[in-house]
This record gives structure tokens, sequence and C-alpha cells, in this order.
């Protein structure tokens, strides 16, 4: 039983847009969840492809004010490897900044965006959606023109697909999100990176990157700091890299990671995510306001989300949140 509240959707448009236009209705810490989601967003323009009872689609929503938002997708990929290595026993790698790789092929896809609510909107708050390959089949993936994709069960887990989703939702919720936030809340992204770093597969390899004025450059990743930044040697020195298209070597071919706003020398924008160019302005995301921003190449859309029909979801037990 979950200590927050955890909503269960037998069918939604899309998790994330569900979250946000139910936001206040959630305490500091909560999530809604489906198997079912019909109007998801594919990456880099592709279009969704639902995997129906085979895939988890969880939003956690975080009202709880944060020292560094810029890295609570971090924070979000740690929380999902430890909650897959307890249920299935799998030892997933970090794609930084937070896709997880098992066997060297994707697994989960995480896309934070943030929300606006309250008095004249004054209210900032963070919607955190993660998706999970349970069970898709190999036809799947080649459907969807995802080759670098799988899922739990080709990968050899055992997945109880009845089971399964509550379970992690209800985990994530309360182990992955509202327990470390205790202290992410207050310090940031500091005590969890030698975590993070020994499960990054960055660290080592030789990547690829986006220039701020364009090109490319390229150099071996050695670390993650303590703002989220993968650190690049190069032959000029060293890129601290925030955003943009890196490409990992190595792994799969070149591993593409298409990611978020990037600094080359100093620390994020106060408040900043993880948030590539606008496509609304062209403008990088860090460098402007709510709500119309971008993450990961999505766009946080200015107008409400589609109204999903009340009673279509049930709500998992809960019980009141309760801090000492």
């Amino acid at each position: 039983m979950s200590i927050n509240e955890v909503r269960w959707l037998s069918e939604c448009g899309s998790t994330n847009a569900y979250a946000k236009e139910h936001f206040e209705e959630f305490g500091p810490v909560g999530a809604v969840y489906t198997t079912n989601q019909t109007a998801g967003r594919g990456r880099l323009g592709r279009s969704w492809v639902n995997a129906e009872g085979r895939a988890l689609y969880y939003t956690a929503v975080i009202r709880e004010p944060l020292a560094q938002p810029a890295t609570l997708p971090l924070l979000a990929s740690l929380a999902v490897r430890d909650q897959l290595a307890q249920r299935y026993g799998v030892d997933c790698q970090i794609k930084w900044p937070n896709d997880l790789l098992l066997n060297g092929k994707k697994i989960v896809g995480i896309l934070c965006e943030s929300v606006s609510y309250g008095y004249q909107m004054q209210g900032r708050g963070i919607v955190c959606g993660i998706g999970i390959n349970l069970a898709q089949p190999q036809s799947y993936f080649d459907a969807a023109n995802l080759p670098n994709g799988t899922s739990l069960e080709l990968q050899g887990a055992k997945v109880d697909l009845a089971a399964d989703p509550q379970w992690l939702a209800e985990a994530l919720t309360d182990f992955g999100f509202d327990r470390p936030l205790y202290t992410f809340a207050r310090e940031g992204f500091a005590p969890f990176r030698d975590e993070y770093k020994a499960a990054c597969v960055n660290l080592g390899r030789h990547v690829t990157f986006d220039l701020p004025g364009g090109g490319t450059g390229s150099g071996t990743a050695i670390d993650v700091d303590a703002d989220g930044r993968l650190i690049v040697r190069t032959d000029s020195g060293e890129e601290k890299i925030f955003t943009g298209e890196v490409s990992v070597h190595g792994i799969y071919g070149a591993v593409e990671i298409s990611h978020h706003s990037r600094v080359s020398a100093g620390r994020p924008a106060p408040g900043a995510l993880f948030f590539s160019p606008c496509e609304v302005c062209g403008k990088p995301g860090f460098s402007h306001g709510f709500p119309h921003m971008v993450f990961a190449g999505q766009r946080l859309w200015k107008t409400p989300a589609p109204k999903i029909p009340e009673g279509r979801g049930a709500f998992a037990p809960s019980a009141k949140r309760r801090r000492k």
C-alpha cells in the first residue's frame, strides 16, 4: 500500500498531460499510471506506438520545493534503476542524463516537464513521466522503427503483467521519489552523484556533442559534476554539457542522446530543468520562464491538456502522507 496518492487509469491519453491537468489535487508527492497510453509523443518527431497492457506509463507529481530542480531527471533515472533491480534483479546502465539501458538497449525513457499552477500561475512544480518497457515483443520495436529498444521480457526477466505495474508505480512513488526527496529537496544532486556516476555508461567513452555556436565537438566523457553536467575532455580543454545532441560511441554503434539545456561554462540558471531550445521562440529553455518550455524536444503547451473523462480511472490504495 502506498503512503502517497497513486492513481491508476485503465486508459489515458498521456499520464504527463493528466498529471498537469490535475496537479493541484495531489500532495507534495503523488503519481498516476496506466498500461494503456493512447496519445503519447514519440521522440524526435516519431509517431507514438501504444503497447497496450505491455508497458508501464507512469508520471510522478512533484510539488515539493527543490533546491536544484534541473537535476531531477538524473534522480529519476536512479529511482527507476533501483526499483527495477529490486523487482527483477537486473543491472541497468544510465545513459546521461536519464535513459536506462539493459544489455546495451533502451529499456526506460524519462520526460520531465515544468508546471505553473495556483494564484496567477505563480506556483512551480514538476511532472516526471517515465515509460518502462515491460513485455513488448520484438515485433513492437520493429514496427516502431526502434532497433535499439527492448523490453524486460525480451532480456529474460520474468514479468507479471497483472501485478508488476502497480508494484512499480507504488515503489517508485514511495521509495524512488518520496524518500530521496527529503535529501534531494534540500541538497540537490550532490549526495547522489557517486551512485549516478557508477551507473553512467557515458563515462570513459568517446562522445560527440553539439557546440553552442553550431557544429560539433568530441572528446572523452570523464565526469558528471554536482550540477548534473557531463564533463567532456577535448583537445582544447574541458566542456561542460547541459544540452544538445550527444552521441556515445561503443555501445550500439553510436548511441544518440537528445537533451537539454547546454551551458559551456558556469552553472545552469536557477530553477532550470534540462530543456532543449523552445519550439515556440527558439530560445534555449533555460533562458526564459514558464510556461512555454520544451524538455527533451517536447513542447509544454500553453493551452490546457485535453480533458480525460472522469470515472475512467481508479485510485490505488493510499493513506495520508505524514512527515516527521
